[in-house]
């Protein structure tokens, strides 16, 4: 991944994060593929059929399991109050309470021609938004079901190729991203930006227009306004995946271990 050279006071910024890594709390959850953190402090894993809430407390709150639906394909928690589990291959998605317990309508694919969505994620007004591989096509549903609105051809919008792995709605603005060729970047209506230049990562965190990911065994800040990456050395080697949430870096290990670390400010 090309690097952009940093000024001093970046490189300065990055051994104080190193220093100030405060480890705050682990979590063992055997055979745990996926994590995440919602805007109230709650923090979630998922097995692949099953979904575990922690409280801001460290307490086990609540569990969901589901085996008819096949295997969790992806869970956004991004709205507590309904989060978002995505089954590839049912083509259906369902929503949970904060509780965890599927009190909303799911969305049958299948009904809306979608059946072969790869993607999927939380929108504004309890939405969704639906990647489609073989239309290269962005479709928001609303709350009521129905069809919002499609972004159609993002290959020849974006003028590449896409085979995008992952799909989120933060700060109102939508996110597709490609391991090969960047962060496509999109409004709430759908339409299109920019490219943000990272490459060769599997996840990402937004945070006031910054970006947090982690490559090699580092995580780091890419400024989007500025242009500029900074890194620091991540306190753990066999990382699944990282998310950084406000003020706190969520670590979840290929041994199912989630470690909680404080930001420094």
């Amino acid at each position: 991944m090309k690097r952009i050279i940093l000024f001093p006071i970046l490189f300065l910024f990055c051994i104080s994060v190193s220093a100030q890594l405060e480890l705050e709390k682990k979590i063992v959850r055997k055979n745990a593929v996926g994590t995440g953190v919602d805007q109230l402090g709650n923090y979630y894993l998922n097995t692949p059929t099953e979904i575990f809430k922690y409280n801001p407390f460290d307490t086990l709150f609540s569990r969901y399991s589901e085996l008819q639906n096949g295997n969790i394909t992806s869970m956004d928690v991004t709205n507590p109050m309904k989060i978002t589990v995505f089954y590839a291959t049912f083509s259906r998605v369902v929503f949970l309470d904060n509780t965890l317990n599927p009190t909303f309508t799911p969305t049958d694919l299948y009904s809306l021609g979608l059946e072969t969505a790869t993607l999927v994620c939380s929108s504004f007004d309890n939405g969704i938004w639906i990647y489609d591989a073989p239309s290269f096509s962005l479709t928001r549903i609303s709350a009521y079901g129905d069809v919002d609105r499609t972004v159609r051809n993002i290959n020849q919008l974006t003028g590449i190729e896409i085979r995008p792995t992952l799909l989120k709605e933060k700060e109102n603005l939508v996110y597709l991203m490609d391991p090969s060729y960047g962060i496509f970047v999109f409004d709430i209506f759908g339409g299109f930006l920019k490219k943000v230049p990272i490459t060769g990562i599997q996840n990402f965190s937004v945070v006031q227009k910054n970006f947090f990911y982690t490559h090699e065994d580092k995580l780091y800040k890419f400024d989007s306004r500025l242009l500029e990456e900074s890194s620091t050395a991540l306190p753990k080697h066999d990382v699944k995946q990282a998310l950084v949430e406000k003020d706190r870096l969520f670590i979840l290990t290929t041994d199912g271990e989630l470690y909680i670390y404080k930001l420094p400010k």
